[in-house]
């Protein structure tokens, strides 16, 4: 299994888009490991091809280290494809995702980001409120934390 994690970690050394066919495999491989390894690279590719199976392994993993990598992974890809099922993915029942969820939304910095990122400002996680403020401050320009306070 381990061969496999290294052959994923060099293509994504390269940036190549030629890897996409290979990660693409490596997505629906069965180690956790190999699928978390793979959405990483892909992330780190950051081309509009990488958008469709990233939704689709945020989306369908079972596995929080691959939803989490997916996610991390669109909001490098700043598409606008991406905002729809990152919003949906700040439901994930896991507040570590969540919290990558709502740092990848702001990356996209797109405007029907904010209204979930000030959704997620009421969540009960710390972690997610700070990325949450960080996002919106990062899209607005203004720090809003001192707006919470009261």
């Amino acid at each position: 299994m381990r061969v496999r994690e290294d052959v994923l970690t060099a293509l994504e050394k390269k940036k190549d888009r030629d890897a996409v066919g290979t990660l693409l495999w490596a997505l629906k491989d069965s180690g956790e490991n190999v699928r978390t390894v793979a959405a990483w690279a892909f992330g780190k590719i950051e081309d509009s091809s990488s958008v469709e199976p990233l939704i689709e392994a945020l989306k369908l993993d079972e596995e929080p280290s691959v939803r989490a990598n997916a996610a991390d992974g669109l909001g490098n890809t700043e598409h606008t494809k991406a905002v729809k099922p990152l919003m949906d993915a700040l439901e994930d029942e896991d507040s570590g995702i969540r919290a990558i969820v709502a740092e990848a939304i702001g990356e996209i910095k797109h405007f029907r980001t904010v209204g979930p990122l000030i959704d997620a400002l009421k969540e009960r996680d710390a972690r997610v409120r700070a990325d949450a403020i960080r996002e919106l401050r990062r899209i607005t320009g203004k720090d809003l934390s001192q707006d919470l306070e009261k």
